[in-house]
């Protein structure tokens, strides 16, 4: 019998994770969490595929032992486990979204996200806890200020690295990150080109063209038709039509 002849009911049977826990072993291995379970000692008993990626420590090296690894010198969320372990009150639930910065078997630091939360019996005596932890090492380097720098300054030529200037950057990104109409302001020659070039480069119409116009060097009785465009012999001198610079960029 083939998969797709198989009973509907057992279909349904495989696909419940609380028969099968096989499935959620696969979702943290697909989605790239790090989910664990330590003993009342704190010591690992399950270690899941998405905490070795994280990692680099498989569960043949970290099952038994004690949760060093989440509590090491850097790690300043996961420290409290093994206290929590030995003196949770019965109101304490686990650790709500703590921050960590571990090493990695290859001895990069990653900056993890996670939760526990601890087991109890029937008795409501901690046997144990389960947790979870994502890595944002990528996520943060992505959107910090100084990242963001470094982006803008390689693409349109930007140049900067005082605090005034890594907020100026976070406002550019912020500003290529939104469809809203933004303003750029500044003294003669303090780059308000730059800025805009940068919110262009850095946005989804990165792809489009940039139009740039000076107004103050355009007559008043030519400036509607600059940037607005005209028809042939709309006014004298209108020999053809022309595209304003508001429809070129779109």
């Amino acid at each position: 019998m083939s998969r797709t002849d198989r009973p509907t009911s057992l279909a349904r049977l495989e696909l419940d994770f609380d028969k099968d826990p096989a499935i959620l072993h696969a979702l943290g291995a697909e989605l790239g969490l790090g989910v664990f379970t330590v003993d009342a000692e704190g010591r690992f008993v399950g270690w899941s595929a998405g905490a070795e990626q994280i990692t680099g420590y498989s569960g043949a090296e970290v099952r038994g032992q004690l949760c060093q690894i989440l509590e090491g010198p850097n790690c300043k969320g996961f420290s409290g486990l093994t206290a929590l372990l030995h003196s949770a009150t019965p109101e304490e639930t686990g650790m709500e979204n703590q921050e960590c910065r571990v090493l990695t078997k290859d001895s990069r630091q990653v900056h993890l996200l996670g939760s526990v939360r601890v087991l109890r019996d029937a008795s409501q005596t901690i046997y144990g806890a389960v947790g979870v932890f994502w890595d944002l090492t990528e996520v943060l380097s992505v959107n910090s200020p100084h990242a963001l720098a470094q982006r803008a300054r390689g693409l349109v030529g930007l140049i900067g690295q005082s605090a005034p200037m890594e907020e100026v950057f976070r406002r550019i990104q912020l500003a290529a990150d939104s469809d809203v109409t933004t303003l750029i302001t500044g003294e003669s020659g303090t780059g308000k080109e730059l800025a805009a070039r940068a919110v262009h480069t850095l946005s989804e119409r990165r792809d489009k063209p940039f139009v740039a116009i000076n107004c103050s060097a355009i007559p008043e009785s030519l400036l509607e038709s600059e940037l607005f465009g005209h028809v042939k012999g709309s006014f004298t001198g209108a020999i053809q039509d022309r595209r304003g610079v508001f429809e070129s960029a779109n």
